[in-house]
């Protein structure tokens, strides 16, 4: 054991007690509880600051309203937004653009954008107009668009006639002498009104008139339709077709000097035209015979007089 000479602390006897250890005075001090933070409530703001917010909001309400007051009588009364008159009267206007018209009446198609030459562009009620050139029996579809800063285009889309009717005459045709009333009829069966010097369309079709349901002369035109597209060389040939019955479709021919009447059933059209027109000088040609029915296979029927009646 090495001693240090200068070390002066009492130094323990044989046989004295060992010395009581040493405490930490900070081990001894309870511990505290950790202080709760403080939740500060959130402060309502003032009643100034809340009319202010008010009065910012309802001030920029009225500046965005007279803004849009000022662009939307900038927008109906400025000059540069106006669609110029026509040069002559009938002609149309250098502003309106019509495309897609050919079959219809000019003049009612004008009519409709009569009211909005002079005025802006910006008045003029696409939609509406849109709806009334609808109603215009040559139009299938149409559009009418804006054309900044001045000009109005419109786009047709016309009907497309496919056969002639022969419909009861007006009193105006039977002033005329007229034994009936000329009309044109689409895929769709929409009966159309002829403009101009136009030539109808063949083949003619009667069994439908402007009474009969637009789905029924839909059905009855588009077998008409059917029947000239498997007719081949023999389409020009087709006169008359009586589409009353669709499914026995009658064919009024010149034959002898006189008119006949050929049964054609539903199918199989151009065989059975074919086997007429092939045996046409082989037919018989009393005139007390009406007509023929193609119908049956590899021949040709006779119809008789009480046949016809009762097809009629």
């Amino acid at each position: 054991m090495i001693i240090d000479a200068n070390d002066e602390r009492p130094r323990p006897r044989m046989g004295d007690a060992p010395p009581p250890p040493v405490q930490d005075d900070a081990a001894e001090r309870p511990k505290r509880a950790p202080r709760a933070k403080k939740v500060e409530s959130a402060k309502n703001p003032p009643p100034w600051k809340l009319l202010g917010w008010s009065l910012a909001g309802i001030l920029g309400l009225v500046l965005v309203l007279w803004i849009g007051t000022r662009v939307d009588d900038f927008l109906a009364t400025d000059a540069r937004f106006a669609i110029a008159a026509p040069a002559e009267v009938g002609e149309v206007s250098p502003n309106l653009q019509i495309t897609g018209l050919k079959r219809s009446n000019q003049e009612e198609i004008l009519k409709i954008f009569a009211g909005d030459i002079g005025k802006s562009i910006y008045l003029v009620p696409l939609a509406e107009r849109r709806e009334r050139l609808m109603k215009v029996d040559w139009i299938r579809d149409a559009s009418v668009l804006r054309i900044w800063p001045n000009r109005l285009q419109v786009h047709l889309t016309e009907r497309v006639p496919v056969a002639s009717l022969h419909l009861p005459p007006t009193p105006r045709d039977t002033e005329r002498g007229k034994e009936f009333h000329l009309a044109l009829i689409d895929g769709e069966g929409t009966i159309l009104t002829p403009y101009g010097e136009a030539r109808a369309p063949a083949p003619v079709m009667t069994g439908i008139t402007a009474e009969t349901p637009i789905e029924d002369r839909k059905v009855r035109v588009q077998r008409v339709m059917k029947l000239m597209r498997e007719a081949g060389i023999y389409r020009e040939r087709i006169a008359r077709v009586d589409a009353f019955d669709v499914n026995n479709l009658r064919l009024s021919q010149p034959f002898m000097e006189r008119e006949i009447v050929l049964l054609l059933g539903h199918e199989k059209f151009f065989a059975r035209l074919d086997k007429y027109f092939t045996n046409l000088e082989k037919l018989p040609t009393d005139p007390r015979i009406p007509g023929f029915d193609l119908q049956p296979e590899n021949e040709i029927v006779s119809l008789s007089v009480a046949a016809k009646g009762a097809n009629e």
